[in-house]
Parts: C-alpha cells; structure tokens; sequence
C-alpha cells in the first residue's frame, strides 16, 4: 500500500511539474492559462462592452473557458506560433437605465497567433466565432458571431 501510494504522489508531481500556467492580458480583459504538452485550458474574464448614453450605462461581465491545442509555426523562424481550439463563454449585462438585464451564453470555435519574443512577455491574436443565445430582458439566438482578443501573455 505504501508503494503504491509513493507511485500515485510520484505520478501526480510529475504531471504538475510538467504543466506551465500563466496569466494574460487583453482588451478590457484578463485571462489564466495552464498548459500541458501540446493543450492547454484557458479560463478568461472580462468588461468587453460599455454604453453611456441616453438611457444611462450599460456594462457587460463576461466568462468563458477554453481548451487550446498547439498548432506549429507560422514562420520559417519560429517566431510566430498558432493554435486552435474550443471554448464557452457566458456573459451578463445591465439593460441600459433599467434594472433588467440580459445574458447570453456562447460556444466557440478559435484560431490564435502568438509572437515568441524568446523573453516571458509575448503578444498575440486570436479570432473566435460560434452561435450566441440570448435570454432575460430580451431572448433571441444569433446563429453565428465572431469575437476577437489581442493582447500579452506573461510566461
């Protein structure tokens, strides 16, 4: 029992030890990676949208979780890498001056681009698209909508 307990605690750090986590910034937003290998699961929030106009201010808090595969190179130097991926967001909003609000929830799919500057400071790019469901104040499904982040990872 003893030895079997010494392998799982040997396994389990190995496991650990091998993953890297970092944390990133975007466009009015934050996000916290753990790699693994070749994936990664990324968890991300944000403040994406805001209105102050007429009927008061509207501001949105949005959440999403991402599994992330490495793709390769996009250069023959290396520098630039991409990867895919899928992930789900949700998100919920004041409706203007009213108390009501609305949310959505949303499946994506992701390509992403990220610039190794060989140092821990790396920019990158990614572009997501997937149907959006809408509910609360308002319901509605949009069948396909496309989101964007740019911003720096810390590794």
């Amino acid at each position: 029992m003893k030895k079997a307990l010494m392998m799982l605690a040997l396994a389990t750090g190995a496991s650990v030890a091998s993953a890297e986590s970092y944390y990133g910034l975007y466009v009015l937003g934050g996000q916290y990676t753990v790699e693994n290998g070749d994936s990664a699961v990324r968890y991300g929030i944000g403040l994406p949208l805001g209105y102050a106009g007429g009927d008061g201010i509207a501001l949105a808090l949005t959440g999403d979780v991402s599994y992330l595969a490495r793709g390769g190179n996009l250069s023959d130097s290396g520098r630039w890498m991409y990867g895919a991926g899928l992930g789900a967001g949700v998100a919920f909003a004041t409706s203007g001056g009213s108390s009501a609000g609305v949310g959505f929830v949303r499946p994506f799919a992701l390509l992403n681009a990220e610039f190794n500057t060989q140092g821990s400071v790396r920019p990158f790019l990614e572009l997501n698209g997937g149907p959006s469901v809408y509910f609360g104040a308002g319901s509605a499904v949009l069948p396909f909508t496309l989101g964007a982040r740019l911003g720096i990872n810390f590794h």
